[in-house]
């Protein structure tokens, strides 16, 4: 049975997650009633640098839930480390951050990490180090490596 779009407003962290032509971005926009994600973004500058486009827009916005996929997790990190984001946050598939920048998020974020079991980083690495340090995280393993295609095709992400 197909659920109906739940009365949410998502922010998505375009960095490492891909166009708006992706399954990703498609998947979201079935599933939740509101998505926001900027079209472009500069590959060539820090995501720290990126901390007063996503600050401008988590006001303007007032997303219920940040996202990001890869590389984008390290901007979710610098937000909530400047105490700018504290909601409900999904980081998928991250790779490319330092975990050290994970150990550092506020205890109480709420965050669930979801880690394919063939990507570069294993889901048991944040069940062993950063889970334990936070009072509100989950972390979930799904079939597939880093591109996640495994988690959003055909709406799995939604299924109970």
């Amino acid at each position: 049975m197909r659920r109906e779009k739940e009365e949410i407003r998502v922010l998505i962290v375009r960095r490492g997650f891909g166009g708006k032509d992706k399954i990703r971005y498609k998947t979201m926009k079935r599933v939740v009633s509101e998505v926001s994600m900027f079209d472009e973004y500069d590959p060539l500058k820090s995501s720290e640098s990126e901390i007063d486009v996503y600050s401008k827009e988590i006001k303007e916005f007032q997303p219920d839930l940040l996202v990001s996929c890869s590389s984008g997790a390290t901007v979710i990190c610098h937000l909530a480390k400047k105490g700018i984001w504290k909601g409900s946050t999904w980081i998928v598939s991250t790779r490319t951050s330092p975990p050290k920048l994970y150990e550092s998020l506020p205890r109480d974020l709420p965050t669930l990490f979801s880690q394919g079991i063939r990507d570069g980083v294993p889901p048991q690495h944040f069940i062993r180090n950063v889970r334990p340090k936070m009072s509100r995280c989950e972390v979930v393993s799904f079939e597939g490596g880093h591109d996640a295609i495994e988690l959003f095709e055909n709406e799995k992400l939604v299924r109970g």
